[in-house]
């Protein structure tokens, strides 16, 4: 009850704020936010579209591109998604999800490309040396698999599955010693 108030008490100060200023970009922005928390993402996609336009800024693009993709408009999403890489280019996390969505999309070459590059931008991220990983064994590219699940091995818990796929690989490669 008492966030139901805050929300209120929220979107009511963003309203006043549209008032003085009907393209003030921080407010369109949080009324979106408040819309897609209270389960009404049209109307999200329609203040945060508006904040965007008014101000490309990162932190918007990504919340347009998460209602988006919580919509199942995943090549929507990717674009924003993409936009919001080029202002945050050093944010491997971004790249890592982006990379998840394209693959999603079935865009593979292009995922294997953003998940090599969160794995770049940090070499302890083991949900990229993971996904980079079954994804370059999914498109046959078993040395750069291998790379990415050695570096999945040193950083995470070792699982059976990931030995198992690490094995394929090597076996694909005829490296026979090093699979067992």
């Amino acid at each position: 009850h008492l966030q139901r108030a805050r929300i209120a008490e929220a979107e009511l100060c963003c309203q006043q704020a549209l008032t003085l200023d009907d393209q003030h970009s921080d407010a369109l922005h949080l009324l979106g936010v408040l819309c897609f928390h209270a389960q009404q993402p049209d109307a999200a996609v329609e203040w945060i579209g508006r904040a965007v336009q008014q101000a490309p800024k990162a932190e918007y693009l990504l919340s347009l591109a998460a209602v988006l993709e919580r919509q199942g408009r995943l090549e929507h999403a990717q674009q924003h998604y993409s936009h919001a890489l080029r202002l945050k280019a050093e944010d491997a996390g971004l790249w890592n999800h982006v990379g998840n969505l394209l693959w999603q999309l079935g865009r593979k070459d292009e995922a294997a490309q953003h998940l090599q590059q969160a794995l770049k931008l940090d070499p302890h991220y083991w949900e990229a040396a993971h996904n980079g990983g079954m994804l370059l064994l999914e498109l046959g590219r078993h040395a750069d698999a291998v790379r990415c699940f050695d570096v999945a091995e040193r950083l995470g818990p070792n699982s059976a599955a990931l030995h198992q796929m690490r094995a394929v690989c090597l076996s694909a490669l005829n490296r026979f010693e090093e699979a067992q």
